[in-house]
């Protein structure tokens, strides 16, 4: 507990001297329901399903919630709370709270036009700054490693219990419920919602499982865990039926590509020069980035894409995904959660295990 407060307590300093250079009053991050800020958890290790985390220029940081969303967790995390009473409107508890401190950040990707134009109607000046709190995420310390690592642990058992389970389920949609059934079993979340594709499906991107029956033929399984608010993203490939010399070869090849680009995972290499390298392996039939940045978001900084200038720096944590698509033939992805200077975090073999009964 008290490494995580003192991470929490530098990340917020370092905040502050951020919102001080910008002559700004202070930072506000919101979770209403379904639409929660990443910032909150990152700043104060905070979960909830409404609030408001106020960080100003000087001084202590403070929570602004409703009783029934206060617990002695959050008490603990030494987190100063105003109650939300019934009745109150949260922007004018924000502005008594800041006592006439007007210009304060907001994190525009969650925030809704009403709550902007609320605030604003309360006379704050108010700041889009989600891409700056973005790049101060870039970088994790030993506690946000140690929690993304465990998330690639429990998806690398996972993915074995799928394989342990696979011929209980007879369409895409059971499969999929099969992952998400096995992420809350373990007491985690889904960082997102599973892509479970067979067949030709796996030639789509991002198809969406339903209740295609599962097909021979190559089968793809992408998804995450998440774990103390840290995420996990690993794809891999499987095969039903027995595949052919052309499907084989074509599994190799992406699977070489991916141990390239892993192994130019290094410090000052920039995410396009990756990018670029898979790319002119894998031609046409590779239709998106090679990759992402991970930590309390499932995609964050850095990009590791086509025109990414930005150079990888020790401890930042991405995925390496290439992959090659037929369309009416099938799809092939391999995916990764690898650390910057360090190595990969997704354990499970890539060998490309078949299953011959599964109907």
């Amino acid at each position: 507990m008290k490494s995580t407060l003192d991470n929490t307590k530098k990340r917020i300093e370092r905040l502050q001297q951020t919102i001080r250079s910008e002559k700004l009053d202070g930072a506000a991050f919101f979770n209403f329901g379904e639409q929660k800020d990443p910032n909150m958890r990152y700043y104060a290790d905070l979960t909830l399903g409404f609030g408001c985390l106020v960080v100003p220029a000087e001084g202590s940081s403070f929570l602004i919630a409703p009783e029934m969303e206060i617990d002695k967790s959050i008490a603990a995390k030494g987190v100063k709370i105003i109650k939300l009473t019934a009745g109150k409107r949260l922007t004018l508890l924000l502005k008594k709270q800041l006592k006439g401190r007007k210009k304060i950040a907001i994190n525009e990707d969650i925030c809704t036009l009403k709550l902007i134009n609320n605030l604003r109607k309360a006379d704050f000046i108010v700041k889009e700054f989600s891409s700056g709190m973005t790049k101060k995420r870039i970088i994790k310390d030993e506690e946000e490693i140690r929690r993304i690592r465990a998330a690639c642990k429990r998806g690398d058992e996972i993915l074995t219990t799928i394989q342990q389970q696979i011929k209980q389920c007879s369409t895409e949609a059971e499969l999929a419920a099969l992952i998400t059934y096995e992420i809350k079993k373990k007491g985690c979340e889904l960082a997102f919602e599973p892509i479970v594709a067979s067949g030709k499906n796996t030639a789509y991107v991002h198809h969406r499982s339903g209740n295609d029956p599962l097909q021979k033929g190559f089968l793809l399984l992408d998804f995450g865990v998440k774990y103390e608010g840290y995420c996990s993203d690993m794809t891999r490939m499987l095969y039903i039926g027995k595949p052919s010399k052309e499907e084989i070869a074509a599994y190799e090849h992406v699977l070489h590509i991916q141990q390239e680009c892993i192994g130019m995972v290094k410090e000052g290499i920039s995410g396009s020069m990756l990018d670029d390298h898979a790319r002119k392996m894998l031609g046409k039939r590779f239709i998106h980035s090679l990759g992402h940045g991970v930590g309390v978001e499932i995609h964050e900084a850095p990009s590791i894409g086509h025109g990414a200038v930005e150079k990888l720096q020790k401890n930042m944590v991405i995925t390496i995904e290439p992959g090659i698509y037929l369309p009416n033939k099938y799809g092939i992805r391999i995916e990764d959660t690898v650390v910057v200077g360090g190595k990969v975090l997704t354990k499970s073999t890539k060998e490309l295990i078949t299953f011959h009964n599964v109907y």
